[in-house]
């Protein structure tokens, strides 16, 4: 259903996801505002730590309802989305080295986008990621979505054992 909405109404029930876990999620909830006073030590109050909370939990819920919109996603809106910087410089070294190359990202912004880089590419891409240890349709879910966007997708554990 969410692929029926415009994107901004999507991203809307996102941030009200996000806002709802903010009050349901209180083990969560402490943990972040733990972290943002160690981040932050005394440098922001009480009410500024507990908006970066919240603003975080919100923005995991639109990471969540974008995660749902990929396998929808073409490599125009993707492109329209996202501009990595040195794009010119990675294919470069990728074409001369006629290896695999290792790429390292954070988890900043919406991490699961990047996996569309595969068909931006034309390029496969592997990345390794965790399963869902609590919930195996969840897990076959994002499995799936994942390779929707292109990737082959490696779980750690079961690969050290090959």
């Amino acid at each position: 259903m969410i692929n029926l909405l415009p994107e901004g109404a999507a991203l809307w029930i996102g941030r009200q996801l996000g806002n709802g876990m903010y009050f349901l999620d209180p083990e969560h909830r402490e943990v972040a505002i733990q972290n943002l006073h160690i981040a932050f030590g005394h440098g922001k109050t009480e009410e500024q730590i507990r908006s970066i909370a919240k603003k975080s939990f919100q923005n995991l819920g639109m990471t969540a309802v974008e995660f749902l919109r990929i396998p929808k996603m073409t490599v125009e809106n993707f492109k329209e989305k996202v501009a990595p910087e040195g794009m010119e410089s990675f294919l470069k070294k990728v074409v001369e080295r006629e290896k695999g190359i290792l790429v390292l990202l954070s988890h900043l912004g919406n991490w699961e986008m990047m996996g569309l880089m595969s068909k931006v590419l034309g390029e496969p891409v592997v990345v390794l990621a965790r399963p869902v240890k609590k919930n195996r349709w969840l897990d076959g879910f994002v499995f799936e979505v994942r390779k929707a966007a292109g990737l082959e997708v490696i779980h750690p554990k079961r690969q050290a054992k090959k």
